[in-house]
């Protein structure tokens, strides 16, 4: 079942009960603010995750800057999360529409080929 507005307060008081320590609670919460729309939340929760070894961290902080046109600052984010994690499968596709959508053809490409190479390996 994926998560909804119901789970909101479910996961807050998870999250709350836990310390507010880094792991799977605070990702999910942070997935579910995204999904919900509450994208500084989501920014902040997320900015903090940046060492928990989840790419997905990676992901939506270079989403959530992509959706506000900064473009700059979503590369930034997705090649930090590259140096992580260099062949997420996820990350690479987010690189090529980040890029795509900056305007920077050529280093799009250059993503979706290893995205490609990546996804024959499997």
């Amino acid at each position: 079942r994926q998560m909804c507005i119901r789970d909101r307060p479910y996961m807050e008081k998870a999250y709350s009960l836990s310390g507010k320590k880094k792991g799977r609670i605070a990702y999910f919460l942070g997935v579910l603010y995204f999904k919900l729309g509450y994208i500084e939340k989501s920014r902040k929760l997320f900015g903090s995750l940046k060492d928990i070894g989840q790419a997905g961290v990676f992901y939506y902080l270079s989403i959530i800057e992509a959706k506000e046109n900064n473009y700059e600052g979503a590369i930034k984010i997705i090649r930090m999360g590259l140096r992580n994690f260099k062949e997420n499968p996820l990350l690479l596709k987010s690189a090529y529409e980040i890029y795509l959508k900056a305007g920077k053809i050529k280093m799009a490409k250059e993503y979706l080929m290893q995205l490609k190479r990546i996804l024959k390996k499997k």
